[in-house]
């Protein structure tokens, strides 16, 4: 149990860096957090997110991944996976996972994470609406 408090308090630091705009020591807090406690999809995501924020759009891919594996009905980690997929030039499998994301926002009654909105606005996304499609792997 002391290892997931541990965790608990790397990732609030991690949040806070990344609140800041501190993108590496949040990502390193975040890192740290899953080595104590690997199971969280929250501690990957926001590792995702920090990556992003980085340019490292391979970790950051992985991150979500394992986010989505750890949590597949959360559109934040497939809307994660869509940006980094878009980033990095495979748009029809971006696609896909947006349309995912979409899907599961609405089925879930809620919008993807507003920092991850807002990181998809940054790279230019904007919204969009169109019929769902099932999850695709990264």
């Amino acid at each position: 149990m002391s290892g997931y408090i541990e965790a608990l308090c790397l990732f609030q630091q991690g949040l806070l860096r990344l609140q800041q705009g501190e993108y590496e020591p949040a990502a390193k807090n975040f890192s740290r957090a899953i080595t104590r406690f690997e199971s969280n999809e929250i501690f990957h995501f926001h590792h995702g997110l920090a990556l992003c924020q980085l340019g490292e759009w391979d970790q950051a891919r992985l991150a979500f991944a394992r986010a989505w594996e750890l949590n597949p009905q959360s559109a934040d980690p497939a809307y994660g996976l869509a940006l980094v997929l878009e980033a990095q030039g495979e748009l029809k499998r971006a696609e896909q996972w947006y349309d995912q994301a979409r899907s599961l926002a609405a089925k879930n009654s809620r919008a993807v994470s507003p920092k991850l909105a807002g990181l998809g606005r940054k790279m230019g996304r904007k919204p969009a609406s169109r019929k769902t499609s099932p999850p695709f792997p990264a």
